[in-house]
This record gives structure tokens, sequence and C-alpha cells, in this order.
């Protein structure tokens, strides 16, 4: 996705191991594009779980990632 100019990476200069993704004005207009399928293939894919256990879902995977961020 780099080499096809759709995010950039920054590098952080007090520690290399870490690095930045931005996504690009090109990434963001394929993201425009892609918007429709994907919403098509949320709600495919949540047809039969409950508002409940989506939000639940959503719950978990913002802990998750909150972890990830520490």
């Amino acid at each position: 996705m780099i080499k096809k100019d759709y995010l950039n990476k920054t590098i952080d200069n007090q520690d290399k191991r870490k690095a930045k993704l931005e996504v690009t004005e090109k990434g963001k207009v394929i993201i425009q594009k892609l918007k429709p399928i994907i919403q098509r293939n949320r709600e495919i894919a949540l047809n039969s779980v409950s508002s409940k256990e989506v939000e639940q879902l959503y719950k978990t995977l913002k802990k998750i990632t909150k972890n990830c961020n520490s």
C-alpha cells in the first residue's frame, strides 16, 4: 500500500521500531469508492448478530485496541 501511494510511513525518531502510517489523498479516494462495498459486506457478516452482540463486540475490540496502544 505504501508502494502504491495509498499510505505514508514515518519512522519514530526516538524508537526506530515504531512507525506511523497515514492514509494519503490517493488512499482516501479509494476508501470512499470502497465504502459501499464495505458496508454491504458488514451487513452480510452481521446479518444474524443482534445489535446487543454488536455493541459488546465493539466494546471488546475497543479494550483490545487500548491495550495494544499502551
